[in-house]
Parts: structure tokens; sequence; C-alpha cells
């Protein structure tokens, strides 16, 4: 199953924090996660950490995903539900 990307936006320092990503800060203390992620996105499959560097994915559906490559290309090559499993 193939999805329909609408947009593909980098997590990097400096920048707009992504549309569909959140960001740990400010939090109520200890809920930050000690795994030097930014934030988090909330995708169909569950809470995912996004760390610099990451893609963040729109879909067609308006569903968000967390993708960890160093290009698009490498995105769109790839691109599967199941690529966007990382453990958390």
């Amino acid at each position: 199953m193939k999805l329909k990307i609408i947009k593909a936006v980098q997590f990097v320092m400096g920048r707009e924090i992504p549309q569909g990503m959140r960001k740990w800060w400010p939090c109520p203390k200890g809920t930050q996660p000690r795994d030097n992620s930014f934030g988090y996105v909330e995708t169909p499959i569950g809470r995912r950490h996004v760390y610099y560097g990451d893609w963040i994915i729109t879909t067609f559906e308006g569903h968000h995903y967390v993708f960890e490559g160093e290009s698009v290309d490498d995105l769109l090559a790839s691109i599967t539900p199941e690529i966007f499993m990382r453990p958390i």
C-alpha cells in the first residue's frame, strides 16, 4: 500500500515547527522523554518521537507520520506504512 503524500517537511534547527508536530516543552516536570527527541507526532499507529533531521509527512487523508532519512528522494523511494513504525 502506498501513501498519498501531499507534504513532506524536514525538521531542522532554526526553522518553524512542521505542521503535525508538537514540542515537548514547555512541559510539566518529568514528562519529556530522555531520548533527546525534540517533540512528537500523533500518527494513526501511535505517537512517534521527532529528532532533528526527521521528515514530517502529511498524507492526503490528513494523517501525519515521521520518517528518518537523508533526503526526500530516500523518502519517496521507500514509502510504505511499515517505515513509520519506529519504536519509541
